[in-house]
């Protein structure tokens, strides 16, 4: 948008078709590498040198660096009164070179990078919105972007995109900084389409990077990169590496395990075998899979510490998938969601839970999304109200072949009570609801699951505690906030239809919150009595006044105080914000009277002072005498 003789605002219209995004770590202005010293220097140089030597070396280094900052300080205060008299650019602005891209003291400085469908890659910087690089990568769909080389050591932070075409696919290793390619062979490609791109927790031993194994359905793993270096990293984990197939609308699950290294004209590949498979009922079809906040979980506690101090430990088994079906009876006009706890090493059920009556609000518009993080797993849907649920119960009661009077009469008794049950626990209304889930090891709090190694192999079913509330509005999309050391209370994020992004505490969705009255043991662990509604709080609003058109996604990413988390939703528009649900208390407040407390520390060392000549003088004193 143009005003006159100046540009108002400019927008990247491929941002409206975001199909995948990431958060990118900046590297540190001065930052420890594992080839150079804290001086920049290589360390066979360093450690050749003699304590001496190392000595005057770094007397050396630091005059140098002073010197130059004295003769940098006229062009730091230009800069710096240049900033402080000229107005931000605008949010989404043009491409601008001179964007510091280097952590920032709190770590609230990130790029992020977002895909477009038409193979459009953008950066932006979190810190005011500004495009860092954009690039076009080619006529194909992109599948996804990973960081495969975080911005720890003296390299630059790289990521890998996946685009795909209908006869191969390309992976490209871009510099997440400048945007460019990296190294003397940026892009690889594979003939063939894949059904999943899975980054695995290993590095190769060349470029430090992560390596991604691309699974072709029941047929094959490839690696990328397809090096001897990846290889000889994969096989650390290829024992221990695991995996299922499904999709949205499939009628199955079926776990695979990797087979052993074979090679081949392209290259090398390892082989899969079927370990296991679960076919779900006649009409059932898989609605929606839960998505991990991040493959590197912060478990900040083993348990919950309860209000008599008993422990109930969570349940932490990192293989347990939870996945939500559909089934939909057209003949009735209703459904019911079934949601899965299934451990992906051995396909075990842990848990299932038959939600009647649930289902999409309509055809086409899909209302059933899942979420899973540390212990927890959040379900939404839309629910048709008592009336579907006692009548898909019917049905399904009703099918089967015909059966003699005394099977007959005892059936009619059992769907008589059934429908008693149902009336009883199912809710009195017709809208969106909610479950929030929690997994632990045992149902009495301070027992835990035999054995000190776990595997899935002797795995127990474990406990899981559930609670359903009412959510008076349409949700698009979940996510949920994430911390460096995980100990800041969670809070789950919600994208509405009314282009609002929603933050709800993690205690108001609790499922141990208490029914009826409260007891001394509930209130001193600080639990909030049960209601069925989830009040909509104005003051819960993350997105404020501004409407955020079509929320389909939601990540999010820590920063450097544990306080707080970013965040950044997704659809037809952007929106970043910063999110503290436990407030900022590892931060000083604005009105924090720092006048009043170095006054105090000033008294105080005036204070020690003339105590202190006192003290001596009095101890003269003493020996005189």
């Amino acid at each position: 948008m143009l005003k006159p003789n100046e540009e108002a605002w400019k927008r990247e219209e491929a941002l409206a078709d975001v199909v995948s995004s990431v958060f990118v770590d900046l590297p540190e202005a001065q930052m420890l590498s594992l080839e150079v010293d804290e001086l920049g220097e290589p360390l066979e140089l360093t450690e050749s040198l003699n304590p001496v030597s190392r000595y005057i070396q770094r007397w050396k280094t630091h005059f140098v660096k002073a010197k130059s900052f004295i003769s940098n300080v006229p062009a730091f205060v230009l800069n710096l009164q240049k900033e402080l008299t000229s107005q931000k650019s605008p949010a989404g602005g043009s491409t601008n070179s001179s964007i510091l891209l280097v952590q920032d003291k709190l770590g609230f400085r990130k790029l992020a990078v977002l895909a477009s469908s038409s193979g459009k890659i953008s950066a932006l910087e979190t810190e005011d919105g500004r495009l860092a690089w954009t690039r076009w990568i080619g006529p194909a769909h992109v599948r996804s972007v990973e960081v495969v080389r975080a911005s720890n050591v003296k390299f630059p932070p790289l990521i890998a995109v996946v685009t795909e075409t209908a006869a191969d696919t390309t992976f490209t290793t871009i510099n997440a900084i400048t945007g460019e390619d990296y190294g003397s062979t940026p892009s690889q490609t594979i003939s063939g389409k894949f059904s999943q791109v899975v980054k695995l927790p290993v590095r190769e031993k060349d470029e430090h990077t992560e390596v991604i194994a691309l699974v072709a359905g029941t047929e094959r793993i490839r690696l990328f990169p397809s090096t001897s270096a990846a290889a000889d990293a994969f096989a650390l984990v290829k024992d221990s590496f695991f995996f299922y197939e499904t999709a949205v609308g499939a009628s199955g699950i079926t776990g695979f395990a990797s087979g052993n290294l074979v090679k081949d004209k392209t290259g090398f590949y390892y082989p899969v075998r079927k370990t296991w498979t679960i076919d779900f009922p006649v009409d059932e079809k898989v609605a929606a899979l839960a998505s991990r906040s991040s493959s590197a979980e912060a478990h900040p506690s083993l348990g919950r510490v309860l209000g008599n101090r008993s422990v109930y430990y969570k349940y932490l088994n990192p293989n347990v998938i939870a996945i939500a079906t559909l089934l939909e009876n057209t003949r009735a006009g209703t459904s019911n969601v079934n949601l899965y706890l299934i451990d992906s090493v051995t396909g075990a059920i842990f848990h299932r839970s038959s939600y009647l009556g649930a289902g999409h609000a309509a055809r086409g518009l899909n209302s059933i999304h899942l979420l899973q993080v540390d212990n927890s797993v959040i379900l939404s849907y839309f629910n048709h109200g008592p009336d579907a649920a006692e009548l898909i119960t019917q049905l399904v009661s009703e099918a089967g072949t015909a059966d003699t009077t005394e099977e007959v009469g005892k059936k009619k008794r059992r769907r008589s009570q059934k429908r008693k049950d149902i009336a009883n626990n199912a809710p009195d209304v017709k809208g969106y609801e909610i479950v929030a889930l929690e997994i632990y090891e045992n149902e009495r709090p301070d027992k835990r699951m035999e054995g000190n190694t776990y595997t899935s192999f002797s795995a127990k079913r474990p406990q899981v505690l559930s609670q359903s509330f009412v959510f008076p509005n349409t949700i698009t999309a979940v996510g949920v906030t994430s911390t460096t050391a995980g100990i800041t209370t969670r809070e789950f994020l919600f994208g509405l239809t009314s282009n609002q992004l929603l933050g709800i505490n993690r205690r108001l969705l609790d499922p141990r919150r208490p029914q009826g009255a409260m007891s001394n043991d509930d209130k001193e662990e600080m639990l909030i009595p049960y209601r069925s509604v989830i009040d909509y709080n104005p003051r819960d609003v993350a997105s404020y006044y501004l409407q955020v058109m079509g929320i389909e996604r939601i990540i999010t990413s820590p920063t450097l105080l544990e306080s707080t988390s970013l965040v950044l939703a997704h659809g037809v528009d952007l929106f970043f914000v910063r999110r503290a649900p436990s407030k900022t208390f590892d931060v000083l407040s604005e009105d924090f009277n720092y006048i009043a407390l170095i006054s105090t520390i000033a008294l105080l060392l005036v204070g020690i002072e003339v105590a202190k000549y006192f003290a001596q003088r009095k101890r003269l004193f003493d020996q005189w005498m």
